[in-house]
């Protein structure tokens, strides 16, 4: 299926979309950079560097994925506890109000409810962070219904969080419009069956996944193809 070519100008009257599914990290809310930030300022500030790129590789995968990729790149690194800092770190800038919504996140949001479309959030991040940085950036709303990190197994890029979120939402997966920013994400919703936007945050689109998803530089033109 040529997406790019049937959605051009649009939603197609015959593509039948009931539910719209965000991941969160670097989607929805400007977070990707601020925790890859504190990666290398808390591993540095340990005596353990870690290279930006090697932050950037885990983006989109599960926690354990992450923490053993660290360990791979710095095998004396107390990994657990430079995530522990990390989180303290990002808490306060939670309680500050300092998690910043992605541009174009509202109109999105609206051009769904205005279709009558369900809405869920699939991410890797754990529950009980994934609600504080939503609540932290006016997003409440979307707690109600979310797949996160260790309720679905495998995590991302498997299939089975999206595969739970249509799961929980009552609809097929290939009546999902997912959007989503790293590849590994996109692998994720892909595999599933859903018709998976992608727009791009701190990683590239790999070929073998903009063949097959749709690429929006942000969430404006995501809404603008429900509208």
């Amino acid at each position: 299926m040529n997406l790019k070519a049937i959605f051009k100008s649009g939603l197609p009257p015959d593509i039948i979309i009931e539910a719209l599914i965000l991941d969160m990290d670097g989607t929805i809310v400007d977070t990707e950079r601020i925790i890859v930030d504190l990666l290398v300022q808390v591993s540095a500030k340990n005596g353990f560097p870690i290279e930006r790129d090697v932050f950037l590789s885990m983006i989109g995968t599960t926690s354990d994925y992450s923490r053993e990729i660290m360990r791979m790149a710095s095998p004396s690194a107390p990994v657990s506890e430079i995530w522990d800092e990390v989180a303290i770190r990002l808490a306060t800038l939670r309680e500050n109000g300092g998690i910043p919504k992605k541009s174009g996140l509202n109109e999105l949001l609206a051009a769904a409810k205005a279709r009558g479309l369900k809405t869920g959030v699939c991410t890797s991040t754990r529950r009980h962070s994934a609600e504080a940085t939503l609540i932290s950036a006016g997003l409440a709303a979307l707690t109600v219904c979310m797949v996160c990190g260790g309720e679905a197994s495998p995590g991302k890029p498997d299939p089975a969080p999206y595969l739970l979120m249509a799961e929980r939402l009552g609809v097929r997966p290939g009546h999902c419009l997912a959007v989503e920013d790293s590849p590994h994400g996109a692998i994720s919703a892909l595999s599933a069956g859903m018709i998976t936007v992608v727009v791009p945050d701190l990683l590239p689109v790999p070929r073998d996944v903009a063949e097959k998803a749709l690429i929006r530089a942000d969430l404006l033109e995501v809404a603008e193809i429900l509208r």
